[in-house]
């Protein structure tokens, strides 16, 4: 919602300027939260490792922990889609709505419903499973992104969409919390499985997730764009508010693609997604509680 104003205003006129500085002043906010964190959590050791792993290690770890490899799946698929969804919308509001103004509140909306499913998951957990609030969150989205066309095709005032886009961004929100739920899940299986922890190994690759997440987005859309013969302007290069309010003639296949890419697309990975996780994901219910009890017997022994 911000970037655009701030380019704006930190480059006078200059998307290149204002782009730079901006990038800036984010990374500098990432900086101090990454600082807060190195400094203030408090490590545990669970079954620690009497060695460092090696690369041949880390290879062995991925390779045999299945449910690993099946769950980081269907977070990649995930997150491709609501990348392409933050990808597109601007491009979709200008040259579909001829209303680029629409795409500050469609985010604005958007953090609102990450946001509250945020603060809304820990009571949620108290009532139901996590596959029960997993399967649901998969699927609100799949739902949100039907209605938001429905009401596309009806009107192209932004407002009645807003509601749509709280619903499909909210079941976001919880994936977003999963992502991290899951990997615990899966450093226990491993440890089950293979006779040692490596959280350092399956942690780090929620930032892998996210870089293949948005290659796989960037790809899907900007192919599907060229393909459509979209035509790169001066107003998308300058980046400023003023240049991106500008609406360049596009050739009309542009428009069928950017509803494709809004409104198919993401739905679709979603339920290829959905189904992956249906068919192969198995660590909940009994299977995950007798894991965590053969887990807690062995450390009690080992204490003993």
């Amino acid at each position: 919602m911000l970037t655009l104003p701030m380019v704006n205003r930190l480059g006078n006129g200059s998307g290149v300027q204002g782009y730079s500085r901006w990038a800036l002043v984010v990374a500098a906010i990432y900086l101090v939260c990454a600082t807060v964190t190195v400094f203030t959590m408090k490590k545990r050791e669970l079954g620690a490792r009497e060695k460092p792993f090696t690369f041949r290690d880390a290879l062995y770890t991925l390779r045999t922990n299945d449910q690993l490899l099946i769950i980081e799946t269907v977070f990649i698929l995930a997150f491709t889609a609501i990348t392409m969804t933050t990808s597109v919308a601007l491009y979709y509001f200008k040259y579909v709505w001829h209303n680029p103004g629409a795409y500050g509140l469609f985010t604005l909306t958007a953090g609102a419903g990450m946001g509250i499913a945020l603060l809304s998951y820990s009571f949620l957990a108290k009532k139901f499973s996590r596959r029960a609030i997993f399967i649901t969150a998969l699927g609100m989205p799949i739902a949100g992104y039907l209605a938001m066309f429905v009401i596309s095709m009806l009107t192209k005032n932004v407002n009645f969409m807003l509601p749509a886009v709280l619903f499909t961004v909210g079941g976001f929100g919880f994936l977003g919390i999963f992502s991290s739920i899951f990997m615990v899940d899966v450093v226990d299986y491993g440890e089950w499985k293979q006779g040692y922890r490596s959280e350092n190994i399956i942690f780090s690759l929620l930032t892998l997730m996210g870089k293949f997440s948005g290659a796989f987005a960037s790809l899907i859309t900007m192919g599907t764009l060229f393909f459509a013969g979209y035509i790169s302007t001066k107003e998308d290069l300058l980046g400023s508010a003023e240049a991106a309010m500008q609406i360049p003639w596009q050739p009309p296949a542009v428009s069928l693609a950017l509803n494709i890419l809004m409104f198919a697309v993401p739905p679709v990975i979603l339920l290829i997604a959905l189904t992956l996780y249906l068919k192969k994901y198995k660590l909940h219910g009994g299977y995950m509680e007798e894991i965590q009890g053969a887990l807690a017997a062995k450390r009690e022994g080992s204490a003993a």
